[in-house]
């Protein structure tokens, strides 16, 4: 829900991305726009579907993860819409092309952007079934990211369940929170 009370969702379908809105509390909804112009997105069990973050300046901003399949690189995607979400556009890679989990968008309508997800490169066998945070931000309301990097963590070793859901959110004075 926007600061104007307009309800965003994003869904899959067909193992693509649609955007839909209602300005009257999910009576109606406008009709559904196609997010992801290329490629699959992957809609395995329901903390894998596209996330959506409304920043407070309008500008709808939606992440998903490639489709799974057998010898085929997943990435994190992204994309925005800065029209209301008549339109999106062409989504572009945000990760690193080896085999991710668990995407999640945040933006605070200041052109901050921030994407989060979870990927099992490098190996490592201290946690079993665990996964190294990463993230790539933007400063430009999402019109470029950052490199791909692992994400640091205060008394915590960065590690997270292959099979968690992330979620994240800016905060006051700029701060970002990851679940």
């Amino acid at each position: 829900m926007d600061n104007n009370g307009v309800l965003h969702m994003v869904y899959t379908l067909n193992q693509n991305a649609y955007y839909i809105r209602s300005a009257d509390n999910g009576t109606t909804f406008s009709s559904p726009v196609k997010v992801n112009s290329s490629g699959s997105v992957e809609d395995k069990m329901g903390e894998r579907g596209p996330k959506i973050s409304v920043g407070t300046d309008g500008v709808i901003h939606i992440a998903w993860m490639d489709l799974w399949a057998t010898g085929v690189y997943t990435y994190a995607r992204y994309t925005r819409s800065t029209n209301g979400g008549l339109s999106f556009e062409a989504p572009k890679a945000v990760s690193i092309p080896t085999g991710i989990d668990g995407v999640t968008v945040a933006a605070d309508g200041n052109n901050h952007v921030i994407v989060f997800w979870h990927i099992n490169v490098p190996t490592q066998s201290v946690i079993p079934q665990a996964t190294w945070l990463h993230m790539a931000g933007s400063a430009d309301n999402g019109v470029s990211f950052s490199a791909d990097t692992n994400v640091v963590i205060s008394n915590h070793s960065g590690l997270a369940c292959t099979m968690c859901m992330t979620r994240a959110r800016f905060g006051s004075g700029g701060k970002i929170y990851l679940t």
